[in-house]
C-alpha cells in the first residue's frame, strides 16, 4: 500500500515484545535507526518506546537524543501505558503504528479504527497474534533489515537486556 507523505504518524513501541521476539527468532537485537526509517517520509508527531523498569543507558540516550524518541519506563503493565498513549494521541494523528505482535492490542486497534485512525502493526510475522493482524488496517512484517548485525554492536544494541522478559 502506498504511504501518503502528509500523514501524521505516531509510532508506539512495545520494546519487550519486539526485542524478545527478535532475540528468540534471530538471536540478534533491533536496529532502531532502521526501524524508524520505515516511516517513509511521513510526519512523526510522536514516537514512544515503552519498556518495563529499565533501559540500557546508552540505548536510552541514542533513542532520545539520536532519534528523538520518548522513552517511558513503567514499573509494569507496559500494554496499559501504551494503550493510554494511543487513545490520547488518536485525535492528533492520522495513523498509529503499533510496534508489537501482542494480541492484547487487538481491542485497542479496533477502538482506534472506530475513531477514524488508521492502525498499522509492525511486527515479526512468526510471533504476531492473528487477532492483532486481523484488527489492523495494515500489517507490516518486520524482517532482518531492522536487525543489528553482530559487527554493529554499539550503544544502540540491547542484546544483554532482551534474553529474558522483565518481571
Amino acid at each position: 500500500m502506498k504511504k501518503l507523505g502528509n500523514q501524521r504518524l505516531a509510532v508506539l513501541v512495545d520494546a519487550e515484545n519486539l526485542e524478545i521476539a527478535a532475540w528468540n527468532t534471530y538471536h540478534q537485537s533491533v536496529d532502531y535507526k532502521a526501524l524508524f526509517e520505515a516511516v517513509n517520509g511521513r510526519e512523526v508527531v510522536r514516537a514512544i518506546y515503552f519498556r518495563p523498569k529499565e533501559c540500557p543507558p546508552r540505548l536510552q540516550t541514542f533513542l532520545e537524543e539520536g532519534l528523538g524518541v520518548e522513552v517511558k519506563l513503567p514499573a509494569k503493565n507496559v500494554d496499559t501505558w501504551l494503550t493510554i498513549s494511543a487513545v490520547t494521541l488518536a485525535e492528533k494523528v492520522d495513523t498509529i503504528a503499533l510496534v508489537s505482535g501482542d494480541g492484547d492490542y487487538a481491542p485497542l486497534a479496533w477502538y482506534l479504527k472506530s475513531k477514524g485512525v488508521k492502525v498499522e502493526v509492525w511486527a515479526w510475522p512468526t510471533t504476531t497474534a492473528a487477532a492483532l493482524r486481523d484488527a489492523a488496517d495494515e500489517f507490516r512484517p518486520l524482517d532482518r533489515n531492522i536487525l543489528r548485525r553482530p559487527a554493529q554492536r554499539s550503544e544502540v544494541s540491547s542484546d544483554e537486556q532482551v534474553r529474558q522478559p522483565a518481571n
